[in-house]
């Protein structure tokens, strides 16, 4: 009887928890800089928002159209506005799946 009482809570428990969807970006900033990193044959870009905190964009979340935009306004240190959502968050890095790229905002 005991572990039917346990089942139930711990169903309960689970089901009440809803799937936290991936939250909604829009962000003004620049292209601060690139990484590779070669284990994993990842490259990010580091994007500085207007309100100074650093997110990254990875090539293995983001479209490589996407990613050559932002490289290519990068080089020329254009700002511009990205649209998206946050792939993960580990510790302070915050890391963007972006999806729509626009100039000079």
């Amino acid at each position: 009887m005991r572990s039917m009482l346990w089942a139930l809570v711990l169903t309960g428990l689970l089901c009440g928890v809803p799937a936290r969807a991936a939250q909604p970006i829009t962000l003004d900033g620049r292209v601060s800089g690139v990484m590779q990193f070669p284990k994993t044959q990842t490259i990010c870009l580091s994007f500085t928002g207007n309100d100074k905190k650093n997110y990254m964009i990875c090539d293995d979340v983001t479209a490589k159209d996407v990613i050559e935009q932002l490289f290519a306004l990068g080089k020329k240190d254009t700002p511009c506005r990205i649209e998206g959502t946050v792939a993960k968050k580990s510790g302070e890095d915050v890391y963007l799946t972006v999806t729509r790229v626009t100039q000079g905002k």
